[in-house]
């Protein structure tokens, strides 16, 4: 099943986003601490992360910064309450992420977020898996071109 993690610091945020979110067929886990979901995403993975940006001790850009450093390939959301167009364009071009949601979220837009970033994780792991089946078949000792290069020698 694929694994959703929601982090903020706001107890009322994380209620409120659980409640939204019961209904839909992900394995969610909410965390209200940054470097707890840090060290179990590492751990164990996630499929897609949502993270707060203004959160004390480490915000959503450091916190999608260190998992980019421990190399978790998930797709990631950040939500903020601050519009600020520099944050949104570090948050791209430093982090990868894949959607920008203002606080207060507007509910429809965050499960579109969800179910729109699960079918892009999904295609990601497609897309890596059939990229390794053409390495392994153009490269690959049973390849067809490593037999018809054995063929001309």
């Amino acid at each position: 099943m694929d694994k959703v993690v929601i982090i903020d610091d706001e107890i009322q945020v994380l209620n409120a986003v659980k409640r939204l979110l019961r209904k839909l067929p992900y394995d969610f886990e909410f965390y209200s601490e940054p470097e707890i979901a840090l060290e179990k995403i590492i751990s164990t993975g996630a499929d897609v992360v949502v993270v707060d940006y203004r959160m004390p001790g480490m915000d959503g850009l450091e916190f999608l910064a260190k998992l980019n450093e421990a190399k978790v390939e998930c797709i990631k959301i950040v939500m903020s309450g601050e519009a600020d167009i520099h944050i949104v364009a570090k948050a791209i071009n430093e982090n990868g992420i894949y959607k920008f949601i203002n606080k207060p979220w507007d509910p429809k837009e965050l499960i579109d977020a969800i179910y729109e970033s699960v079918d892009q994780n999904q295609r990601n792991i497609v897309g890596k898996h059939l990229e390794e089946i053409g390495k392994n078949e153009v490269l690959g000792e049973e390849s067809s071109a490593r037999k018809w290069l054995s063929d001309k020698e």
